[in-house]
């Protein structure tokens, strides 16, 4: 969401409420309007599972479900699709092209980049040097 903010020219985009950036951004993108759900729940998560006495009791992994971390996993998903597809990173196909091993779709993920690698002899010569 702040990327968008800054493509859009702003000097300082201050905050980390997902619901407030996309708020601000809906003049220029109103066909994000339906991440406002998704965002205002990854509000809720900001503090409690940043900081172990955000909670009243207990500790994040004790507080919150598998289904929730999914849930919040894929709101997240979401939301950095749709900023990526808004800032031309991404295309809109390309949100369900990879997939991982369990056959789920990384709609954030474009597909992998293939490097050179380095040859072990060569690694171990510049390593020798030090």
């Amino acid at each position: 969401m702040k990327a968008l903010h800054y493509r859009r020219g702003a000097r300082m985009v201050l905050g980390h409420s997902l619901a407030e950036l996309l708020l601000d951004l809906l003049t220029d993108h109103p066909d994000l309007s339906d991440l406002r759900d998704a965002a205002r729940q990854l509000d809720q998560y900001y503090i409690p599972t940043r900081y172990p006495n955000g909670l009243p009791g207990g500790v994040p992994a004790q507080a919150f479900t598998p289904r929730q971390a999914a849930e919040a996993v894929a709101y997240a998903r979401q939301l950095v699709a749709r900023a990526g597809t808004a800032l031309g990173i991404l295309e809109p196909s390309a949100h369900h092209s990879t997939r991982d091993a369990d056959g789920r779709a990384h709609p954030w993920r474009k597909r992998a980049r293939t490097f050179p690698r380095k040859r072990r002899g060569a690694w171990r010569a510049t390593r020798a040097g030090w």
